[in-house]
Formats: C-alpha cells, sequence, structure tokens
C-alpha cells in the first residue's frame, strides 16, 4: 500500500510536502512570537534547508514499516432478534434482575462474542478521496494567506495615505 505522498504525481507530493513543512513552520513561528528573535532566524534556516533537501528525502535509505490489517471474516455478520418487551418480558423486575444476573451466579458459562456477531456499521456520507482533500485543504490555505497578504497591503496603504 502506498502512502498519500507517493500516491499522486510526484510534483503535487512535493509541493504538498512543502506545504507541510511551511505549515508546520508558520505555526512554530507564531509559538516564538515572543521569544528571541534569533530563534526565529534559526528556525527559518531551519525550514530553508529541509525544503531545499525535500525532494531528495525520497532517494534516501530510510527505514518504512508496514502495519498489515486482517481481512475481516468471510462468514456474514448474522443479527439475533430481539425479543419484544411486551410479548416476552419477565412479569416483574426482580425476575428480570435474577435473569440478567443467574448464570453468571450459577457458576455458568457466559456467552462469548465472536468476530462475526461483531458486524461493522454501515458507512454513511460521500465517499471522498484523501488526495482530493488534501488539495481542496491546500487550496483553502493558499487563499487565506493570499487574503492576508491583501488585507496587509491595504492597510499599508491607509496608513501611507493618513501619515502624508
Amino acid at each position: 500500500m502506498k502512502s498519500l505522498f507517493t500516491a499522486v504525481a510526484p510534483a503535487a507530493a512535493i509541493l504538498l510536502k512543502w506545504t507541510c513543512l511551511l505549515g508546520a513552520g508558520w505555526i512554530a513561528n507564531t509559538a516564538l512570537q515572543n521569544k528571541h528573535p534569533r530563534l526565529r532566524v534559526i528556525l527559518w534556516r531551519g525550514i530553508l534547508c529541509c525544503g531545499l533537501a525535500l525532494p531528495f528525502v525520497e532517494f534516501l535509505p530510510l527505514p518504512r514499516f508496514t502495519i498489515t490489517i486482517p481481512s475481516p471474516a468471510s462468514a456474514p455478520a448474522t443479527l439475533m432478534p430481539s425479543p419484544d418487551p411486551v410479548t416476552s418480558g419477565p412479569a416483574s423486575i426482580s425476575e428480570a434482575r435474577r435473569a440478567a444476573v443467574g448464570p453468571a451466579q450459577d457458576g455458568g458459562a457466559t456467552p462469548s462474542m465472536s468476530s462475526e456477531s461483531l458486524a461493522m456499521p454501515a458507512r454513511l456520507g460521500i465517499a471522498t478521496s484523501w488526495p482530493r482533500l488534501c488539495f481542496w485543504g491546500w487550496i483553502a490555505g493558499c487563499a487565506f494567506g493570499f487574503c492576508r497578504l491583501l488585507r496587509m497591503q491595504i492597510h499599508r496603504a491607509l496608513l501611507r495615505r493618513s501619515a502624508s
């Protein structure tokens, strides 16, 4: 199974990695806002070096591991029908308690839950692929950054007008 970064085209994978690296850099820059400015300079120099080396990381012999997920049982899961509480319920609450606690107190074996009885719920909603979701997240981040830059330019222009 390929990872998310190798499932898309190589150019898109590099852009996605650079986007993640720069996003982490901006988060770290915000965390270092009230610290010494040299820390931020070191941070951005490190991001520059990592960004330049990022396309070549695929060719390094780094250890990789995979997680194998066993396939579900081939037997279909069966659901047991629940009894109607009106027609087959106990006559009193004390009988219900005895029926629920009875086998465990008598030393009888309690029925174990098998993997066939635990059916997975059906997936609801629209199926979305990860590359498409990441692409739209990247587009939204770029649009957010563009709006911030545009707002800063407008603010600078207003300050220049008021200063002169």
